[in-house]
């Protein structure tokens, strides 16, 4: 009996097991699922989050006057500001 074959087949052991779990207790099963489903989206969505700031700290560094979305509404409404407290029509 090699390795592989005895790996192979505790994992067709435990696939057994859950089957005969969720025929027994189907609500906590369906809960369990959902819960693992939750946390690998939460672990894919934290990975590309932590890539994409990466990405973004690696091209902030080379641009020093980018506006945060922030900063950009703020310069707008004070612009539209200045054109309403003036009178002309945008």
């Amino acid at each position: 009996m090699t390795a592989a074959f005895a790996i192979q087949t505790a994992i067709e052991f435990l696939a057994i097991i859950f089957v005969i779990y969720g025929l027994i207790n189907e609500d906590k099963f369906i809960a369990f699922e959902e819960n693992v489903a939750k946390l690998i989206k939460r672990k894919i969505y934290l990975y590309k989050r932590r890539k994409a700031l990466e990405k973004r700290r690696q091209q902030g560094s080379s641009v020093k006057t980018s506006q945060t979305g922030r900063n950009r509404v703020n310069n707008t409404v004070r612009s539209t500001q200045r054109v309403v407290q003036h009178g002309r029509v945008a």
